[in-house]
């Protein structure tokens, strides 16, 4: 099992990168991190990219 995290996935780069690893099933697992008041928008980056990752991958973002 391998994970993945990505600092600074709050952002349009680190959810873009986020999605282009998920999507080639890199890792089984990514991790988006991001400075605690960005916290609940890098919850939603993750969420949206899982929604979108449903028919391409198993992989899970969180």
């Amino acid at each position: 099992m391998s994970k993945i995290s990505i600092i600074g996935a709050a952002g349009t780069v680190g959810s873009s990168f986020g999605y282009h690893l998920a999507v080639q099933a890199i890792a089984d697992e990514i991790v988006y991190v991001d400075i605690p008041s960005k916290h609940s928008f890098t919850v939603g980056q993750a969420e949206d990219t899982n929604h979108a990752l449903a028919y391409h991958s198993d992989t899970n973002v969180t």
